[in-house]
């Protein structure tokens, strides 16, 4: 089994850096591996309360505690994709997470990506106790250079409405080739492996045939989608226009 570890330093220097979106994409991370790390500790305590006490609903409420574990780890692949990223363009520095040749989170193992993001919340969030580290197979041993970062973990309320759509967005499917991204303030389509920018009619296009064939076809799904391209094409009008955009010129998908 592959172990990975993640680098420190990447997010050390995000967290200082004079950027505030990078600041802002550090701090998006780190609350993102704490809920993460947090669901699953707690998972098998949730179920068996779940059971007892909703007996009921038992199998409903498991279900959706399964899918916010599955969706929280989504989100967190993608961020590690986009601090491996940032450390290549931005920082000229070793990546964050060495996948041992992978290009993308997705080509490796994501039971060992999870172990690592439990190792690292353990170290430097307190989301994750020792006895549930044991639980979980993972060793709790601390680094001697961790670091508590508990303060640059955001509120709720703190993510802003377009965070929370490219999140969400990021969040649909572990597979997509092609994730949103906040560079200099813009938002924008990037092939993962390219990293180049791509046209959002092509990216919606692929993502609604890509839920299509995994049966996850529903409103919330498309509305998600057509937000999600709304929001890149405002984006990409507003860097060159410095106005508003008309949001009827940007993709839609109707659900039959």
């Amino acid at each position: 089994m592959a172990t990975y570890e993640f680098n420190q330093d990447v997010l050390d220097k995000l967290l200082k850096h004079d950027d505030d979106d990078l600041v802002d994409f550090a701090q998006d991370a780190i609350t993102i591996f704490g809920n993460y790390a947090e669901t699953v500790a707690n998972f098998t305590d949730d179920v068996i309360t779940y059971r007892k006490e909703n007996p009921e609903t038992y199998r409903t409420l498991m279900t959706d505690l399964d899918t916010k574990r599955r969706m929280q780890h989504n989100a967190c692949m993608s961020k590690i994709d986009g601090l491996n990223r940032i450390a290549e363009k931005e920082l000229k520095t070793k990546p964050f997470c060495a996948m041992f040749g992978a290009k993308s989170t997705m080509f490796v193992n994501r039971t060992d990506l999870g172990d690592a993001i439990l190792t690292w919340s353990y170290e430097h969030l307190n989301r994750v106790t020792t006895e549930q580290m044991i639980e979980l197979g993972l060793t709790p041993i601390e680094s001697n250079n961790s670091k508590d970062l508990t303060e640059f973990v955001k509120d709720e309320k703190d993510i802003s409405r377009d965070e929370k759509i490219m999140n969400d967005y990021n969040n649909l499917m572990r597979d997509n080739r092609y994730p949103m991204v906040k560079d200099d303030g813009h938002y924008k389509f990037i092939h993962f492996l390219t990293q180049q920018e791509v046209d959002s009619k092509m990216v919606t296009t692929y993502c609604y045939h890509q839920l299509e064939e995994k049966h996850k076809i529903n409103r919330d799904n498309i509305m998600l989608l057509t937000e999600a391209s709304h929001q890149v094409n405002q984006s990409n009008h507003n860097l060159s226009h410095h106005n508003p955009v008309n949001l009827s010129n940007s993709a839609e998908i109707v659900l039959e």
